[in-house]
């Protein structure tokens, strides 16, 4: 029989616990469901300052209760911990995860809020051993990954420019945005900030911005309002062929060449298919990377490397946007 790896999620809310049950048959979109699912993995315990939520999760999940990490790692054997608690508190609970004999922690974005202690913490990481992964959940899509293997290979031609929509704060939401565009096109060469509302935090801006990287392709992202609706949408312009990903990313419309009648014969693009994207399966999907990586069948989809690399984009779109802020242009209020 494989082994069980024994996991823990700290942070009793919506993505760790509640967004879907046991009994949900629509999608895997917890992190306990994924534990669950994921034949080699047992969930063992929740963690959460809010001792009411994390009794209720682990009554829905049937694992065990505690009140702060300290506590859980003294009364159990961990091997993986998943932390799902908000964004600004995850370098504490990153740092404290490094003083216990883990093998895997599954972080969800971004990996901390500042650069500086990110960048230690990777580096530590990598130092004890331990695999660090976050939860930038497009890389871990096999439609994503074949979409990526496809614009690699030139099959749509060259990329002439793109066009990203995002709401709620640059680095809370807009930085799956930069990783996704990251994992298609490479690095990022210049991020120049446009203009900025804030619909989310004023230390996490929604920012409008110009990027340009290595490899000469440019987009624009442009800031919609969380207030009103959730976005993250993406247009994809080549030579041949045209690639809208919407409704947040789950579905693919491709566009192909053709002859117009009304137009002289010039060439338009048309619609000629729709793809579901199963985002309903990413987390699983990471929970079963994890493993296998733990078990040297694969590499790690989405290392804390890599969503380092998105976050120093996103800080450093905020950080010129500070210095400059008098001769960028407010977009909302």
């Amino acid at each position: 029989m494989k082994k069980k790896y024994h996991a823990a999620i700290i942070g009793a809310g919506n993505i760790g616990a509640f967004y879907s049950l046991p009994d949900d048959y629509n999608g895997i979109l917890t992190h306990a469901h994924a534990y669950k699912i994921e034949k080699r993995t047992e969930l063992v315990a929740f963690v959460d300052v809010d001792y009411e939520k994390a009794q209720k999760a682990a009554r829905v999940w049937k694992a065990r209760p505690y009140k702060n990490p300290q506590e859980m790692f003294k009364k159990e054997k961990i091997d993986i911990v998943s932390v799902c608690a908000p964004d600004e508190i995850h370098k504490n609970i990153l740092k404290d995860c490094l003083k216990h004999k883990l093998k895997a922690v599954f972080c969800e974005k971004p990996l901390t809020t500042d650069i500086q202690s990110g960048e230690r913490l990777v580096k530590e990481y990598s130092q004890a051993g331990i695999l660090l992964a976050v939860n930038y959940t497009r890389r871990f899509n096999k439609d994503i990954i074949n979409l990526k293997k496809k614009i690699n290979k030139n099959e749509f031609g060259q990329p002439l420019n793109i066009i990203g929509i995002y709401a709620k704060g640059i680095l809370h939401s807009g930085s799956h945005l930069i990783d996704l565009l990251r994992y298609f096109f490479g690095e990022i060469a210049q991020a120049i900030p446009l203009g900025v509302r804030i619909d989310w935090e004023k230390a996490d801006p929604t920012i409008d911005a110009f990027l340009k990287f290595n490899s000469g392709v440019t987009a624009h992202i442009v800031a919609a309002d969380d207030r009103h609706y959730s976005m993250l949408d993406l247009d994809l312009i080549f030579q041949k062929n045209r690639l809208q990903l919407t409704e947040f990313g789950s579905k693919i419309t491709l566009y192909k060449l053709k002859q117009s009648r009304f137009r002289g014969g010039s060439l338009l693009l048309h619609p000629v298919s729709v793809k579901e994207i199963k985002l309903n399966r990413t987390i699983i999907n990471a929970v079963t990377n994890i493993v296998n990586t733990l078990e040297g069948k694969e590499k790690l989809l989405c290392p804390g490397i890599e969503a380092l690399k998105t976050q120093k984009v996103c800080h450093q779109l905020i950080e010129t946007f500070k210095t400059k802020e008098n001769s960028y242009g407010k977009i909302g209020h």
